[in-house]
């Protein structure tokens, strides 16, 4: 009976569905733009997050983990100080 009851989350866990989400912000002269895209594998993984700056003759990504329940607007601040510098809070 103990090993079911162990099992049964188990299975839980491994049969969520992966997410993949994505946020986006512009500056306020839509020349210079920030893409976030997450992956999360099941609910109690961190999103895996990109996150992409293109503008001007710019365009890097850098990845990093994120431990949050979702990647959008109320979860990731993006403060346009101006077009070169960018705060931004998760």
């Amino acid at each position: 009976m103990k090993k079911i009851l162990f099992i049964i989350p188990f299975i839980v866990l491994l049969g969520c569905n992966a997410k993949n989400e994505q946020f986006m912000s512009t500056s306020p002269d839509g020349k210079v733009q920030i893409t976030f895209t997450g992956k999360k594998t099941t609910a109690l993984d961190p999103w895996q997050v990109s996150i992409n700056v293109k503008g001007y003759e710019f365009d890097e990504t850098v990845m990093t983990e994120l431990y949050n329940s979702a990647i959008d607007s109320t979860t990731i601040m993006v403060d346009w100080q101006n077009n070169i510098d960018l705060a931004t809070e998760v």
